[in-house]
């Protein structure tokens, strides 16, 4: 088994999860996670109710702060009922919710670094190391936004050059998207090409039919599915045809 450097650094940030949530008990572990739900149904409910999208960023993000740090002082004022060195259940109970809390993040931002575009800081070698990783192996198994490594998806058409892109993106992850009558009504809006084109974005987001995906779950899964696939193919197009970008 070949271990990356990836799956190094996943070791190291799992054991010190283990660390911290057995230093702290299960109640301390719980400020976190219980915090972050919390700020994330309040910023749900305003941006439902109000469709203000700065006071939900907000609520969640400042809300997620001002949550932990109340409940710390809470604790801190309730010393008798929750002593500093907590007994071995409540370590063990505190590691495993540090060790899953954390892991959530650890999937989070693996997930935000394999969406981005290769050519965003260099970070296509970072990618090859995940991808190459045992850990990604195993995630990508259970997690659908992962697309899987190259030779798990059995798509040698995503990575034979610009003469089979157009064939790969039908074909893998992206059949689903371009197989729902919605998108095929979307890429036929002359309005939402031409925002495209235009990299007008906030037409683009702001199109009706675009809104009406976005709402569906199963639409943003999809999507998150495809995207991975549809970039590899655009970016080996490009690398093999640089005077046709």
């Amino acid at each position: 088994m070949n271990l990356t450097s990836t799956d190094i650094i996943i070791f190291i940030v799992f054991s010190l999860l283990l660390l911290k949530g057995f230093w702290q008990g299960f109640v301390r572990a719980l400020i976190g996670p219980l915090a972050c739900v919390i700020a994330v149904m309040t910023a749900w409910l305003l941006w439902v109710t109000t469709k203000n999208w700065y006071l939900s960023f907000l609520t969640l993000t400042l809300g997620q702060i001002m949550l932990s740090w109340a409940m710390g002082l809470a604790i801190r004022a309730f010393d008798h009922a929750f002593p500093p060195n907590p007994p071995l259940i409540s370590r063990i109970l505190g590691a495993g919710i540090s060790l899953v809390w954390g892991s959530v993040w650890v999937i989070l931002i693996t997930a935000f670094l394999m969406l981005l575009p290769s050519q965003v800081m260099d970070i296509g070698k970072t990618q090859d190391d995940i991808r190459a990783s045992q850990y990604y192996r195993i995630v990508a198994l259970y997690i659908p936004i992962f697309p899987g490594t190259a030779e798990d998806c059995g798509r040698e058409a995503c990575y034979a050059g610009p003469e089979k892109v157009m064939a790969s993106l039908s074909t893998g992850n992206v059949a689903p998207l371009l197989n729902d009558p919605r998108v095929k009504e979307l890429l036929r809006d002359p309005e939402f090409m031409s925002a495209s084109q235009n990299r007008d974005y906030a037409k683009v987001f702001n199109n009706p039919k675009l809104q009406v995906l976005i709402k569906d779950p199963r639409f943003i899964m999809n999507a998150l599915r495809a995207y991975p696939q549809i970039r590899h193919d655009l970016e080996k197009a490009r690398a093999e045809n640089p005077d046709n970008p």
